[in-house]
This record gives C-alpha cells, sequence and structure tokens, in this order.
C-alpha cells in the first residue's frame, strides 16, 4: 500500500488553519508544547493524510487531483511562510513486494513547484501483519495512520556532515 501525508510546520496557528479549509489532520502540535526530551516545540504544524493507494500511478493521480482542488488552502500555507511537504509513504520487504518505488514526472513535481510544495518519499519496512491476508482493512488503515503521525524535521536543519 502507498500513502500520503500533507505536512506543514511554521510559525503559524495550525488549529485555525484546519478550521478554516475543513480539514481533519490525524496529528496536529503547537509552538511552545512540549517535545518530550527536545524542550518546548518551536513551531505548529500538522499532517494530513491526503491519498492512499496499491499502485504509485493511482496514488500520483490521488495526489494530483487533491493538490488542484485544494489549491488555495496550500497558497495560503505558503503566502505565511509555512514549509510544505507531500511525504509518500511506502511498505518495502513484503512478501508479495520486496521492493517498491514511487515515479513522479515532470509534470507532477512541475505542479508540486508550483504550489511550493516539497516532495519526499519514505520507506517503512513491512511487518508480519502486512505479510498475511491483504484483505484486512484494519491493518491498512493501521499502517497508514502510522505513516499520518510520523514527522522530520531534517528537512529545514541540515546535520552536520550532510548536504
Amino acid at each position: 500500500m502507498r500513502s500520503a501525508v500533507l505536512r506543514a510546520s511554521g510559525d503559524f496557528d495550525a488549529d485555525r488553519y484546519l478550521a478554516q479549509y475543513g480539514f481533519v489532520a490525524s496529528r496536529v502540535w503547537r509552538a511552545g508544547e512540549s517535545a518530550g526530551e527536545n524542550g518546548p516545540r518551536m513551531e505548529s504544524g500538522f499532517n494530513l493524510a491526503i491519498a492512499e493507494a496499491r499502485s504509485t500511478l493511482e496514488l500520483m493521480r490521488e495526489i494530483r487531483v487533491w493538490v488542484a482542488e485544494h489549491s488555495a488552502a496550500l497558497g495560503r500555507l505558503i503566502e505565511v511562510n509555512v514549509f510544505v511537504e507531500i511525504d509518500v509513504g511506502l511498505t518495502v520487504g513484503a512478501a508479495d513486494q520486496y521492493t517498491a518505488s514511487i515515479a513522479a514526472s515532470s509534470a507532477d513535481l512541475a505542479l508540486l513547484a508550483a504550489s511550493g510544495v516539497s516532495f519526499r518519499v519514505s520507506a517503512y519496512p513491512a511487518s508480519e501483519d502486512d505479510q498475511t491476508s491483504s484483505s484486512e482493512p484494519h491493518r491498512k488503515r493501521e499502517r497508514f495512520k502510522g505513516h499520518a503521525g510520523r514527522t522530520s524535521r531534517s528537512r529545514r536543519r541540515p546535520r552536520a556532515g550532510r548536504a
């Protein structure tokens, strides 16, 4: 299964933004909240599941449609200097699908760039549950939900030794 999550973070009121556009995020965080050992969060943000599909072609189609239909909402985030990325999650290592890939055409990438949206691909190892019956929808939701809850800060602050 492939999934796509819109992740936004910056100096903005994430709750107000989500309410304004009628989005229901899978995760919301606010500046000042505890980030565990890292101290208080410096930015607010959210994760929003936007697509899920069995094939990469279908997933990229769903992403294109979502971006086109929500261009005004995306534009508002860019206007207030919020970092926005679409993170595509792939499950790899299952017996029936040992590897996985995503194909983004130049038109796909141009649409994202014109919208101010970065693009990331994340691979997750398949669990034993992934190799059981694929007709169990609760397992699919759990994997999708798990991807939607993931966050990363490496996009803004490169670590030493990384370009």
